[in-house]
């Protein structure tokens, strides 16, 4: 049996579903528009934390092939001999 919850923002009484989005004393209706205003958020979060972990893998991969070119060109190696 899931329990009758009653929701504090507007009073109806609503059961209580495992799936429910949000807060366990607001109603779905009361919480739908509060969980997509968080989803928004979570979103624009995740991209920003994306686009920062993609200009820092980019900037190494930057420097690893600069060293690469350099060894190329210019015959030297900052690495030790792998013999």
């Amino acid at each position: 049996m899931l329990p009758e919850k009653t929701c504090v923002s507007c009073g109806k009484r609503f059961t209580l579903l495992p799936t429910k989005p949000g807060l366990a004393n607001t109603c779905p209706q009361c919480s739908a528009p509060q969980v997509e205003s968080e989803s928004i958020e979570r979103k624009a979060r995740k991209k920003r934390q994306k686009t920062t972990n993609e200009l820092i893998a980019d900037a190494e991969r930057k420097v690893r092939r600069n060293a690469k070119m350099r060894e190329l060109i210019l015959g030297e190696s900052d690495a030790p001999d792998r013999r």
